[in-house]
C-alpha cells in the first residue's frame, strides 16, 4: 500500500467508518469531537515499514493522554519516544496548546530508518497549523541521548530546510512518553540510561504502554532501580475503558485483546519517598 496524502486520507477514512462518529486517524484530539473538530490532524501511514504504521498500543496510548490532560501541567515539555507516524505526541500537542512536544526516533533502523524519520517530519509539518513552534521532530539514539539531531522544526534555524540538520541539545523533560518501546534486552538498557538523562529531576515523569507479554518488560525493574527510577504498574482499567474496538483506521493494525498492555509510570525513586 502506497503513502496518502491529505486528501486521500480523508477520502479513505470516510469510506471506512461510513460517516460514523468513530475515533479515526483523520481526527484524534478527543473522543468526543472524533471527525467533527474544524482542524483534524492528518497524518501519512505506510504499509511497508514497522515504524511508518499506527499499532494498537499507540491508539490506546493516545486516548488514554488526551483524557488526561491534567498531566501535561501549562507548558510542559514532552517528549516522546519511538514516536513513529507522531499520533501521540502531535495528539497530545493539539489537546494542551500550551505543551511544547518533542518527537524522536531514529534514523539507525535499518533500511527504513530513514523512511520512519522522514514520515514523522512530514506528519509534523503537515499539522504545524494545529502545532506550530511548539513542535520539533528530532532523531534520538538511546544509546547517545546527547547527539541528538534536529529533523524538523519552526522555532530553530535549519529547522524547515527539509533535511537532517545541526546537533541539538534536549533539556530535561517534564514527561516522557513511550509506545512499544521494550522489545528488546539491549534497547531497554539503552531506553532507561537515556530516561536517567533526559527526565527532568526531581519531578519528571514517564509513561509507557507496551504489551506486557514482551520478554523485554521483565528486565525494565532492575534497570531502573539501577539508574534511581521507580517503576508502578498503573491499573489495568486505565486502558482498558479506551478498548480497541472503538477505533478505525484504512490501515488495519493487527490489533490484540487489549489486556495485553501495560501502562507503566517511571519516575525517580526520591520523588515517590
Amino acid at each position: 500500500l502506497a503513502e496518502r496524502d491529505e486528501h486521500s486520507q480523508r477520502r479513505a477514512h470516510e469510506a471506512a467508518t461510513g460517516g460514523a462518529a468513530v475515533l479515526g486517524y483523520a481526527s484524534w484530539v478527543s473522543s468526543s469531537r472524533a471527525l467533527s473538530t474544524p482542524a483534524p490532524l492528518l497524518l501519512s501511514e505506510a504499509a511497508d515499514e514497522a515504524g511508518t504504521r499506527v499499532w494498537a498500543a499507540s491508539w490506546l496510548h493516545r486516548a488514554w493522554a488526551t483524557r488526561n490532560q491534567a498531566l501535561f501541567s501549562p507548558h510542559a515539555s514532552v517528549l516522546e519516544l519511538g514516536a513513529g507516524c507522531g499520533l501521540l505526541g502531535l495528539s497530545v500537542a493539539a489537546a494542551c496548546p500550551t505543551a511544547r512536544v518533542t518527537l524522536s526516533d531514529f534514523a539507525g533502523h535499518g533500511a527504513a530508518g530513514g523512511a520512519v524519520m522522514d514520515n514523522l517530519r512530514s506528519n509534523a509539518a503537515r499539522n504545524a497549523s494545529r502545532c506550530g513552534s511548539r513542535v520539533r521532530v528530532v532523531e534520538l539514539d538511546w544509546a547517545h541521548p546527547c547527539a541528538a539531531r534536529l529533523w524538523w522544526s519552526l522555532a530553530e534555524p535549519g529547522g524547515e530546510a527539509g533535511i537532517r540538520g545541526p546537533h541539538v541539545s534536549l533539556e530535561p523533560v517534564d514527561v516522557a512518553l513511550g509506545t512499544e518501546v521494550l522489545y528488546t534486552d539491549k534497547g531497554t538498557r539503552a531506553l532507561v540510561g537515556a530516561l536517567a538523562l533526559l527526565l527532568r529531576r526531581p519531578g519528571g515523569v514517564c509513561y509507557i504502554v507496551n504489551n506486557a507479554r514482551r520478554t523485554a518488560v521483565a528486565l525494565l525493574e532492575s534497570e531502573c532501580a539501577r539508574h534511581g527510577l521507580s517503576i508502578q504498574r498503573l491499573p489495568p482499567s486505565e486502558l482498558a475503558e479506551h478498548h480497541c474496538s472503538r477505533v478505525a483506521s484504512t490501515f488495519p493494525p493487527p490489533w490484540d485483546e487489549c489486556d495485553v498492555y501495560s501502562l507503566l509510570r517511571l519516575g525517580w525513586a526520591e520523588s515517590c519517598m
